[in-house]
């Protein structure tokens, strides 16, 4: 990570609860989504939760041949993250914010990457400013946002909150199919200012290209995975073959991206949702200008998988019942066979958290499709709850569909 953020800065990526509304709003998810890095971060400084450092999650990783650098620092909770960057940017050391922050809150830093630009390149209404407008759906904003207008649209079309607070993970998103999906789609939007009504796209493709923005250098792609999501957008992990790759115009287009965001002042990781549709069309449709939950999946499947002989694996995101410790425990054969990696993990009962659920993001790697559809069950036969609760193996339909047949989403 130094080699792409550079020595005068940290990684500050703790979202402000107050920022949340489009992203999530449970307090346990936000400092879990700290460690997003962790497992990747090298000797590059970083604030991360308490919970996602436990002793037993470390070891777990240490036995994966996965190194913690000495420069992340825990913090308890939100006022001590708050404290830690003020004195961390006193120091001399500038932020790199994942999200962007409440006006004022951090007045007395001076960030690496100024707030407006986080805004404005993380709002979904300049999309096609970014990729250019031929390249993102048809679109046009509903403001303001009423029942009349929302229950009036024609379908199938999509729904996205045009907002420059933080948003992902299909919080911000609806896919209204049908008629009888906008009145749930209004409900959902219901305090929304702003909502962009977008053309629905047929795709037999959803890619997530990953992307490394230098201060110094051009950009330059850092990879890519497929995208896995339920039918109502909600994103719930990655997949990625060895032997997989975007067409070009979706390599061409990301770069673009890429290449405008660098010019508005940014630098760091980015990814991008890109779909492909039936004539083999590049559409953008999502623009990440932050760490991503696929960053250190990505990576890590880069370093790991062919040294270990594995062809395919996905990132899943797992729910635990019954305690992380015992959970990590059970997992050590898998550990030790080399096809389970935790690129993340949180253990309530560790640290200053709410209760709750432990969980953990793992990278499963298979030899083929069906060794890895083996591994997902013996995961879940561990004790994991994957996410979404569907039996694997439902992810082969958002394979390419040059390689697999069409797929709709």
């Amino acid at each position: 990570m130094r080699r792409i953020f550079g020595e005068d800065v940290f990684i500050a990526p703790r979202l402000m609860e107050e920022m949340s509304e489009w992203v999530i709003d449970d307090l346990n998810t936000i400092e879990f989504m700290t460690a997003g890095l962790v497992a990747v971060a090298g000797d590059m400084p970083m604030l991360v939760h308490e919970s996602t450092m436990s002793p037993d999650s470390l070891s777990a990783m240490k036995d994966c041949g996965l190194s913690i650098g000495e420069n992340v620092i825990t913090y308890r909770d939100r006022q001590d993250y708050i404290g830690q960057v003020t004195a961390m940017a006193a120091s001399g050391l500038k932020p790199v914010f994942q999200h962007a922050n409440p006006p004022g809150l951090f007045e007395d830093c001076d960030p690496a990457i100024r707030d407006e630009t986080i805004r404005f390149l993380n709002d979904k209404s300049n999309l096609g400013e970014l990729a250019g407008p031929h390249n993102a759906p048809a679109r046009r904003i509903l403001d303001p946002f009423d029942e009349a207008a929302a229950l009036g649209l024609k379908t199938p079309t999509v729904l996205k909150v045009a907002t420059d607070k933080p948003n992902g993970g299909a919080t911000d998103v609806a896919i209204c199919r049908k008629k009888r999906h906008l009145p749930r789609a209004y409900k959902k939007f219901s305090s929304a200012d702003r909502v962009i009504v977008e053309d629905y796209i047929q795709a037999s493709a959803n890619w997530s290209v990953r992307y490394e923005i230098l201060r110094a250098e051009p950009p330059r792609s850092s990879g890519h995975s497929t995208q896995i999501c339920m039918r109502n957008g909600v994103h719930v992990g990655n997949l990625v073959r060895a032997e997989d790759a975007p067409p070009a115009t979706v390599l061409d287009l990301a770069r673009t991206i890429a290449e405008a965001g660098r010019e508005r002042g940014y630098f760091g990781l980015a990814g991008f949702d890109i779909l492909v549709d039936r004539n083999s069309r590049a559409w953008a449709i999502d623009l990440n200008f932050r760490m991503t939950s696929s960053s250190a999946f990505g990576y890590l499947f880069d370093a790991l998988a062919e040294p270990r002989a594995m062809t395919c694996g996905r990132l899943a995101f797992c729910f635990i019942d019954h305690g992380l410790s015992s959970f990590l425990v059970r997992c050590r054969p898998a550990f030790e066979a080399g096809w389970l990696v935790p690129v993340s993990t949180f253990d309530p009962e560790f640290g200053v958290a709410d209760p709750g659920q432990a969980r953990c993001r793992m990278m499963i790697m298979g030899r083929d499709e069906d060794d890895l559809v083996r591994n997902e069950r013996r995961l879940e036969a561990l004790g994991a709850e994957l996410h979404p609760l569907r039996k694997p193996p439902f992810w082969r339909a958002f394979l390419p569909s040059s390689l697999f047949g069409a797929a709709s989403f």
